[in-house]
């Protein structure tokens, strides 16, 4: 029964994350929250090549891949000013006549995931977070609407690309990834 015992001090000491506790915003000109009805963070992995120094062959990294973009799904408002600010901010990088934008750093911004406890739900801070560096939006999907459905909220799929993303663990402490 020891384990079961070592196995309860473990959860009570170090609570599972909820998928449900977070925050999400991005940061352009300014910082702005968005409600997420969904967050997808990307997996990573290294780029490997395989080389023989001497005896069998080994692999060898090379390169930081991630398994694809940063893809949220906004809650929408009934001003709808979401998609707005994607649509702009994508105008800002391509304009009407197809010109692209002199500066990627005027267009490029930065967005945060801000990871909370559901057991210290008066904690002022988070106690991780995700920061995702050098982000524009690469697509908006499509919003259903349905004259049958009934007290639904209408949703914006938006897929932002990224250059990295960095962990903050509890202690503040930074993790490159």
């Amino acid at each position: 029964m020891g384990t079961i015992d070592n196995f309860v001090r473990y959860i009570e000491a170090n609570p599972p994350q909820r998928t449900n506790q977070f925050r999400m915003s991005i940061t352009r000109n300014s910082q702005r929250a968005f409600y997420c009805e969904s967050v997808t963070v990307p997996g990573r992995s290294l780029a490997t090549m395989e080389r023989r120094q001497f005896g069998t062959q080994r692999e060898f990294p090379y390169e930081r891949l991630y398994s694809g973009d940063l893809e949220i799904s906004l809650i929408i408002s009934e001003t709808g000013g979401e998609r707005k600010y994607f649509e702009d901010w994508m105008n800002e990088i391509i304009d009407d006549d197809h010109k692209i934008a002199d500066s990627r750093q005027a267009w490029l911004g930065s967005a945060e995931i801000e990871l909370h406890s559901p057991w210290d739900r008066n904690a002022p801070t988070p106690f991780s977070k995700l920061k995702f560096v050098e982000v524009f939006p690469k697509a908006i999907g499509t919003i259903n609407l349905s004259m049958t459905a009934d007290d639904e909220y209408a949703v914006l799929p938006i897929s932002l690309s990224f250059r990295s993303y960095t962990y903050e663990g509890e202690d503040g402490q930074a993790f490159g990834l």
